[in-house]
């Protein structure tokens, strides 16, 4: 089975791409006489039968992308791929494929694609449980696959066709960015650090103070999770060791020793609970009193002699403290965790998903209305946080940041298309001495989630 890189639209809040290769012309148009009215690319490596990841012309390389003649053959991909279709006849899959014809003409519509926009665009109907749509990239030709995947569900009538076609903007973003290739995600991040009010990303330049703070942060939290607080202990909240932890769990439930056996299962139902529970700072809720949570998932464990268990949780709590210490240090030198911002690929594909949803004349901003339903019940806490300046920014392993945060960015974003006049966020050299209002406060706080 062949292995398929996935960019998804919502992170799971229980969930997808800066600039592209070129990291000045990140935030969008590709004007300035490199492609023309049509989207056609006069650079010479474009189509030479090589992948070039950025072409004067600023046309994403038709060479990186993995296309289909048919849908024969789209879907004889998937099969090798291991992604499950619902049958070709249900209703969903035409409705999948009409709104995804008419994002694609939306997206194109504003920014052109040489090729690619007379080619066949396979839309495919996942078969799966949660609401939500992504593109691959294809690992073993290493090239970005020229399709678009809907999960069933999004497709049901919880969903406007204009929710759905936000969300579309977003992963269009994220395909036609080449967002798939690690290269791409790493030349347009940039690291910067918050005032009192929250900056537009896209405007920014890479700052080595925050750069190297993010990187240092991020190098233990990879290990852990990004949640800091001492009531943790040893329980690792997400990075390597949450899956080593999650691994052992299975191991210790296949136990011969009944007392072991039970304890691991109650131990991981506990404890898938508390990561999948997130704060809307992505922190986890710990419940309990005289005894919380995390404590009781390390206490049900030590009734399995000699297991590896104990040397996660001695080496989260080792790694946990280090990463207090280190946020102590960031903070006495003017630079506090919750400062710290990067700008990612995700933050680029939402913000093509308003400029495209703008211009169509959508009701939804970008991928926010979505957004909103997936909240769900949280959706009423994040507008009130919106209201009293107080939005938390989540997990700085997420390039996806904080839902709520990503909310509050997209109608700040495109609040500004109002206020600059003639002069839009298409490109950074024209706007960046230009003023951004509505602009929002973050909060300090950061921590972790799982997915």
């Amino acid at each position: 089975m062949r292995s398929v890189l996935r960019l998804v639209a919502i992170a799971s809040l229980t969930a997808c791409v800066v600039g592209g290769p070129d990291s000045e012309s990140s935030d969008l148009d590709l004007a300035g006489g490199k492609a023309d009215a049509t989207g056609t690319c006069s650079d010479a490596k474009y189509g030479d039968g090589v992948c070039h990841i950025s072409l004067a012309c600023g046309v994403p390389d038709i060479d990186c992308f993995r296309t289909f003649d048919n849908a024969a053959a789209s879907k004889a991909w998937c099969a090798e791929s291991g992604v499950r279709l619902i049958k070709a006849t249900d209703p969903r899959v035409a409705r999948a494929r009409k709104l995804v014809d008419r994002a694609w003409a939306q997206f194109t519509a504003r920014y052109p694609l040489g090729r690619l926009t007379s080619m066949y665009l396979p839309v495919e109907v996942v078969d799966e449980a949660e609401a939500n749509a992504f593109v691959a990239g294809d690992e073993p030709t290493n090239k970005q696959v020229f399709a678009v995947f809907i999960t069933a569900p999004m497709l049901s009538s919880a969903y406007t066709d204009d929710d759905i076609l936000g969300v579309l903007a977003h992963e269009l973003a994220h395909m036609a960015r080449l967002h798939s290739f690690p290269e791409v995600k790493e030349s347009v991040t940039r690291h910067y650090t918050a005032g009192t009010s929250e900056p537009i990303g896209a405007l920014q330049v890479d700052r080595p103070t925050a750069r190297t703070a993010v990187e240092r942060f991020q190098a233990i939290a990879d290990l852990i999770g990004s949640d800091m607080r001492v009531e943790l202990g040893g329980l690792p909240t997400g990075g390597s060791q949450g899956g080593l932890f999650q691994y052992l769990l299975g191991q210790l439930m296949e136990s011969t020793n009944a007392t072991c056996k039970a304890n691991a299962r109650a131990a991981r139902d506990l404890y898938v609970d508390l990561v999948m529970d997130r704060e809307l700072d992505d922190s986890i809720k710990i419940y309990g009193t005289t005894q919380n949570d995390a404590e009781t998932v390390i206490e049900l464990l030590a009734a399995c002699p000699d297991s590896a268990v104990d040397v996660v949780v001695a080496t989260v709590a080792e790694r946990r403290a280090a990463l207090r210490a280190l946020a102590a240090e960031l903070a006495q030198k003017g630079t506090p965790v919750g400062k710290l911002r990067y700008f990612s690929y995700e933050e680029q594909a939402d913000d093509f998903s308003v400029r495209v949803t703008h211009d169509a004349g959508l009701s939804t901003v970008g991928s926010s209305a979505f957004a909103v339903k997936v909240l769900g019940a949280k959706a009423a806490e994040c507008q009130a946080l919106r209201a009293n300046n107080a939005v938390p920014y989540g997990d700085l392993l997420d390039a996806h940041h904080g839902l709520c945060w990503r909310l509050a960015h997209m109608h700040q974003y495109k609040a500004s298309f109002a206020t600059q006049a003639a002069v839009v966020i298409d490109d950074v050299d024209d706007i960046i001495d230009h003023p951004i209002v509505e602009a929002f406060v973050p909060t300090r706080r950061v921590s972790a989630r799982i997915y």
